[in-house]
């Protein structure tokens, strides 16, 4: 951590940061992200035809043909040439094919040029319940974008997803002028660059002083104001254990809506300490545990999370997912536990029942949201209006959406339902809300009251609204431990098989936790809330950075004395006489940090393979950072690493890395990639500018739970790229975003948006 003074306030235990988030220096560039938005309609074409990429009708084009059955169905002649006119290519299961395609349309002369519109399937993350299971589709996504920017009007790329309206709503989509769509349920989308949703530290802001080894964990030191916390010693949490307890070691803990209720002082009754979730690694078992042991990774509920040693009871725990890092794993247990409770145990919702969650957008709320609709349920959904975006990222269209600022939502719901109203509202509202949420149950309905500002006598409601059930909970008062046990294990597995994913999540030290409770108390986020927790200082741990020596070497030094990593793993043929890293080893002479460069090849599989062996051997692997990722793919014939893998499979060193980690649980995964040239070569329809094949990675990367995040550079050298690099490190720790772009490298799509203030909590 940065050394930082002591600041006098009315309390011990606080520190003023300086020198921007954790020491690193230089300006914050401006990032911009990826978001999916309703296309404009436009003019479909008068007639089109189905252009099979393969010799015969393929699955994929004989799918298309069904859902248009009018539209002509055409096959690629050995002589015969492409046709005229608007040919889409379902490129499903032959991709090679319908590379081959692009070529032979962009070497017509424009007269005899058909406009080529190739169909993928669930190539990119448009919505929360996408699946990016085979990356590969990202070398023809790049091929075919180059094309477009190369020949504007001429190809496009429209990915779909299973839904049968999606298939229904291609022919609207060929009339869009935009180059790249994506078809989910039935409603045409676009990408748009659009400001990055990072919760920024504020200058100058107040950090928490470590006050000690452990254990200790974040306390109240009084009440009324988020200024009122502290990080205290807690010697009990290393009492004998008992019966079923487990003792944890805790990486990263949730944050939610009790704990700022609590500092605050409005929370009735004593919830206990703060910190209701976390994840980390078991470290002792009391004498009546069966199913865990020393060394288990864990998620589940905890008492006192927000320190590094919690414990808690055995049935509250469930194995972590294969790979998930700590802040997605304990971004999980409360909110999905909650919103389970809620909408199954109390309000007994079934599919095809309608279902009302009230800031939807939040922890709870977004995992409620993506539970009942698993569950068959048509939800519909409050946020503040700058949240809609983030319901429409969760499956909800705008007919399903409204804002929680005011009570217009019956109105909007009743038309929507045509008067019939919903079957379970899970309420976070209060005052005049509640009372439009319990107008919109239809007899029969359940009223699942999760907010504790404005609770409400359940024989009045009984009274007022006849045949309604009023049902007031809290998830630890409510379920005892064999139901949450069943609950969390079931979760786990669902998430586990790829049917649920995690919430978006932001990350904060422990240190930084006033501003990360101010952030919650403002509802400035969508999703989750986690604070990392640091490991003890003689904890051991990895990092491997792979890039040339002029990059890795500055950010090796930042990891080591901003951010107190133990080994540094540094890989890239390099001079072993190298200045800049006997520089390093000097300044770093009687620190912990211990440097370990290898000269090898990091598109080498096997040598990677073998770095990750070592490093592995000696301590935890967190982090890999790739400072100069690339997009290369593999040649005609067998893969570089002996796989049989197909042409174009993607083979850089990003690749042969995530492949070698699947199995790791590693809380940063970073490629830092340039944009291609700006200009007329690129589509303005392409916002990673030319890198779609490392978007496609880490899109599949997030589809599994694991840690990634692409960081899109512009092609102009920066002067102060040392600098730039440890800023880059520090965001990708505190954002969800799969691909950032800065703002010189994102293409103008549009007037910048603001990041609003909210305004008041919503809860959840």
């Amino acid at each position: 951590m940065t050394a930082t003074a002591p600041r006098t306030l009315p309390f011990n235990g606080l520190v003023r940061a300086t020198a921007g988030r954790d020491g690193a220096p230089g300006r914050d560039p401006s990032f911009a992200q990826i978001r999916w938005d309703p296309a404009p309609a436009g003019a479909a074409p008068s007639a089109w035809a189905v252009l099979s990429p393969t010799a015969g009708p393929s699955a994929a084009a004989e799918e298309v043909r069904a859902a248009h059955p009018d539209v002509p169905l055409l096959t690629p002649g050995p002589r015969a040439g492409l046709p005229t006119g608007v040919l889409v290519v379902p490129a499903a299961g032959a991709a090679d094919r319908t590379l081959a395609l692009v070529e032979a349309a962009l070497a017509l002369p424009q007269e005899r040029a058909p406009r080529l519109v190739v169909l993928t399937r669930d190539a990119v993350l448009a919505r929360d319940t996408d699946r990016v299971t085979d990356p590969r589709q990202g070398v023809l996504r790049e091929r075919v974008l180059a094309s477009a920017g190369a020949r504007p009007g001429r190809f496009a790329l429209v990915d779909l997803d299973g839904h049968p309206a999606s298939l229904r709503a291609l022919a609207a989509a060929l009339g869009s002028p935009r180059s790249q769509l994506a078809i989910r349920a039935g409603e045409v989308l676009a990408p748009e660059s659009v400001p990055a949703a990072l919760l920024p530290l504020p200058p100058g802001h107040v950090r928490l002083a470590l006050p000690g080894p452990p254990p200790w964990r974040l306390s109240l030191i009084g009440k009324g104001t988020l200024d009122c916390l502290a990080l205290d010693s807690c010697e009990e949490v290393g009492a004998p254990l008992v019966g079923s307890q487990v003792r944890v070691a805790v990486e990263a803990a949730g944050i939610n809506f009790r704990d700022v209720l609590d500092a605050l002082g409005l929370y009735p009754g004593d919830p206990g300490p703060l910190g209701a979730e976390g994840a980390g690694t078991v470290l002792d078992t009391g004498p009546d545990v069966t199913r865990l042991k020393p060394g288990d990774r864990v998620m589940g509920l905890l008492t006192g999370a927000f320190g590094p040693v919690a414990v808690t009871d055995e049935p509250l725990l469930v194995p972590v997912p294969p790979g998930w890092p700590a802040a997605r794993a304990a971004a999980v247990p409360v909110a999905f536990a909650t919103a389970s409770y809620g909408l199954f145990d109390l309000g007994r919702l079934t599919a095809g029942e309608r279902v009302l969650v009230h800031c939807a957008s939040g922890g709870v709320g977004s995992a409620a949201v993506r539970l009942a609709r698993h569950a068959g349920a048509e939800v519909f959904g409050t946020a503040s209006p700058p949240k809609h975006a983030a319901l429409r990222w969760l499956g909800l269209d705008d007919d399903h959406i409204a804002s929680s600022r005011d009570t217009g939502f019956e109105r909007e719901f009743l038309d929507a339902t045509s008067g019939r109203g919903v079957d379970v509202v899970l309420n976070a509202l209060a005052r005049e809300a509640t009372d439009a949420s319990l107008r919109l149950l239809r007899p029969g309905g359940r009223f699942v009251e999760m907010g504790k500002t404005d609770p409400r006598d359940p024989d009045d409601i009984a009274r007022d609204h006849p045949g309604v059930s009023y049902l007031p909970f809290d998830l630890r008062e409510a379920a005892g431990p064999p139901q949450l046990a069943g609950i969390l294990h079931d979760l786990r597995e669902l998430f586990a098989t790829g049917v649920l994913h995690p919430p978006t999540v932001h990350v904060f030290d422990v240190q930084d936790a006033i501003a990360a409770f101010h952030h919650m108390s403002r509802a400035r986020h969508t999703g989750k809330l986690v604070l990392r927790i640091p490991p003890p200082e003689d904890a051991r741990d990895g990092v491997l950075l792979v890039g040339p020596l002029a990059d890795t070497v500055p950010l090796a030094d930042h990891l080591a004395t901003g951010r107190g990593s133990r080994h540094i793993w540094l890989l890239a043929p390099h001079d072993e006489d190298d200045e800049g890293l006997a520089r390093l080893r000097s300044r770093l002479a009687g620190r912990p940090a211990e440097l370990h460069p290898v000269n090898a090849d990091p598109t080498d599989p096997d040598a990677v393979r073998q770095v990750l062996a070592d490093a592995s051997a000696v301590a935890p692997l967190t982090a890999v950072v790739h400072t100069t990722a690339d997009d290369r793919t593999a040649p005609d014939g067998d893969g570089p690493d002996g796989d049989e893998r197909a042409a174009g499979e993607p083979s850089g060193a990003a690749a042969i890395l995530h492949r070698s980690t699947l199995e790791l649980p590693l809380e940063t995964f970073l490629l830092i990639a340039t944009a291609g040239p700006n200009g007329p070569a690129r589509s303005p329809d392409d916002p990673v500018r030319g890198l779609a094949v490392l978007e496609s990675l880490v899109a599949h990367r997030h589809s599994l739970g694991l840690a990634a995040t692409l960081v899109v550079l512009p092609s102009t050298p920066d002067p102060h790229r040392s600098a730039l690099l440890a800023r880059l490190y520090e965001t990708s720790r505190h954002t969800d975003a799969p691909v950032l772009t800065t703002a010189e490298a994102a293409p103008d799509t549009g007037p910048a948006e603001s990041a609003p203030d909210t305004g008041p909590a919503e809860g959840g």
